[in-house]
């Protein structure tokens, strides 16, 4: 089977579950596909890590990817009226951010007394603190922010719209690129970026994102257009500089994709690089505008 028909009978599978899973009353299938796409992606971004040369501890890794996310899960997010009818709030006395600080407190103690206690603990000792709290926080952290979109009213709508507003962007601006673009961005990065894509990504996935807002959100959360633009001009913002950042992982480490789990897509890294940066991008804008 050819690459390309396994990358179509994969995103058949795929997107079809994810939407199912995405629009159900009961948040508990979510929340366990978010779970395991954050356990899957920090594993991945843990290997390139090694495969870079880093020291990475594994207990680290795996703390920050089991712990963080559920800080996202059992805190309440203080965003208004939450969803607990799958009853997920078990800890609403504590918040969200409050449950975060000790588990990020708790992580940088982690991360000291593996070093302190290591072989050569006087060696290295900046860069080995900076790589494993990065490798245990970034990931984690910043997906788990769908889950406290997934909140808000209309939460799975809001997803489909960081969706529609990614994929759309980042579909056009590939085929929009490799046909005129001739003005890189970062060739030294990913040197099929050019700016004619990008125009198209941004032109196209603010036109997915007005068409879905207008077509599913309008109702119940009525906002101006400009709010719209606003918005999607940044997730399609925030969405490039994702796939660009792990596009810079994956050279250090000399990998082609973070991962094999998903045949003719890479890994699961390589498919959510994009939601990792633009999901905090919304959940801010939802928090001040929604």
């Amino acid at each position: 089977m050819s690459e390309f028909a396994k990358r179509m009978l994969v995103a058949a599978v795929l997107i079809p579950a994810v939407l199912l899973i995405l629009f159900m009353d009961n948040t508990i299938p979510f929340a366990i596909g978010l779970y395991a796409t954050i356990i899957f992606g920090n594993r991945e971004l843990m290997r390139m890590l090694i495969a870079g040369g880093e020291d990475v501890s594994k207990l680290a890794s795996h703390a920050g990817a089991v712990l963080i996310p559920i800080c996202f899960y059992l805190g309440h997010p203080f965003i208004g009226e939450s969803d607990t009818s799958a009853g997920i709030h078990l800890a609403s006395t504590f918040d969200t951010w409050m449950m975060l600080g000790f588990v990020l407190v708790g992580l940088i103690f982690l991360v000291f007394l593996l070093k302190l206690f290591s072989a050569e603990p006087n060696k290295g000792t900046i860069r080995f603190i900076a790589v494993n709290l990065f490798g245990a926080i970034f990931f984690p952290f910043f997906l788990s922010f769908l889950w406290l979109i997934r909140q808000f009213q209309d939460g799975s709508f809001w997803i489909l719209f960081i969706f529609v507003t990614i994929w759309l962007s980042d579909g056009m601006a590939y085929i929009v690129g490799s046909k005129i673009g001739k003005h890189k961005i970062v060739p030294k990065v990913s040197p099929k970026k050019s700016l004619e894509g990008f125009i198209a990504g941004i032109i196209f996935g603010v036109g997915g994102a007005i068409f879905t807002y207008y077509f599913w959100l309008e109702a119940n959360t009525p906002m101006h257009v400009a709010k719209v633009i606003i918005i999607s001009i940044d997730l399609v913002i925030a969405g490039i500089l994702g796939d660009l950042f792990e596009s810079m992982l994956k050279r250090d480490a000399g990998v082609k994709d973070s991962g094999k789990l998903l045949p003719g897509h890479g890994g699961i890294y390589d498919r959510v690089d994009a939601l990792l940066m633009a999901s905090p991008v919304l959940y801010m804008y939802l928090s001040a505008w929604g």
